[in-house]
């Protein structure tokens, strides 16, 4: 068969259009969360960005950032205190929801607050997850959500000793002295003097005895005993010469302690 001359200049052309692909319209909508180096009890800055990544604008775009849950019961509160936020957030117990509006392709929005998380035996996770309710899909939904868990470093301490007062709570699942001090009424207190000798003496609580050392300048050792019974805690330097630990019991209980020289 002989090809006219405009069939043979078409035939390139109709081939490269036969072989291109348009990629299907869709949002892609990423959470990260960048967290602060920060030791226990001082407020640190969380950024959440949420970028999309898609070849559409995403629109109506909400981010929801679930903060740290004490295990208190009934009551639940945030474990930690929550400074300034964004004012595109609002709080509802211990959620900020954040309406982002509109975010096109290949651009991203980021929130941030503000956040002192305390010392605890459980871990604190912060997570977020963004969602969106334009017409085009989700390409991934996968990576909507992102979980971080915070490590707020502990405070050194190598001056212990001297007096101290001791205060406590007891509980089913407590993680930390934060949860104590949520309920005032709560707390029991006993005084005491770490000697320079390395021994506890407890002036209000005739025939109790104790020892301390530092296990390391992050670690305080102490041990109680009245010759029958007695416990004994590794606590965790948490600035302000205090230090906390939980103290685990066979029936299920805790006991939360906090020292402060």
């Amino acid at each position: 068969m002989k090809l006219s001359a405009l069939s043979v200049l078409t035939l390139p052309l109709l081939t490269v259009l036969a072989g291109t692909a348009h990629a299907a319209p869709n949002v892609d909508l990423a959470t990260t969360i960048t967290a602060p180096a920060v030791t226990v009890y001082t407020p640190g800055t969380y950024s959440v960005q949420v970028a999309n990544t898609g070849n559409r604008k995403a629109t109506n775009v909400v981010l929801a950032i679930d903060l740290p849950r004490t295990r208190t019961s009934p009551q639940v509160y945030i474990m930690g205190t929550l400074g300034a936020f964004d004012p595109r957030c609002t709080r509802s117990g211990q959620r900020l929801t954040c309406a982002l509006g509109t975010i096109n392709s290949n651009t991203s929005k980021t929130v941030a607050f503000s956040l002192a998380l305390p010392y605890s035996t459980a871990p604190l996770v912060i997570a977020a997850a963004a969602t969106s309710t334009g017409v085009a899909p989700e390409a991934t939904p996968a990576n909507n959500s992102r979980s971080y868990t915070a490590t707020p470093a502990l405070v050194p301490n190598l001056t212990a000793g001297g007096a101290a007062i001791t205060r406590s709570c007891s509980g089913t699942n407590l993680t930390s002295f934060f949860e104590c001090a949520l309920f005032p009424s709560s707390i029991q207190s006993f005084a005491s003097t770490l000697e320079p000798d390395m021994s506890i003496t407890l002036p209000n609580e005739p025939g109790w005895t104790g020892a301390w050392w530092m296990v390391d300048p992050e670690t305080l050792h102490v041990e109680y005993t009245d010759g029958f019974d007695g416990f004994e805690l590794d606590m965790a330097s948490v600035g302000g010469d205090c230090f906390e630990s939980v103290l685990d019991f066979q029936n299920g209980y805790v006991a939360v302690h906090q020292l402060c020289l």
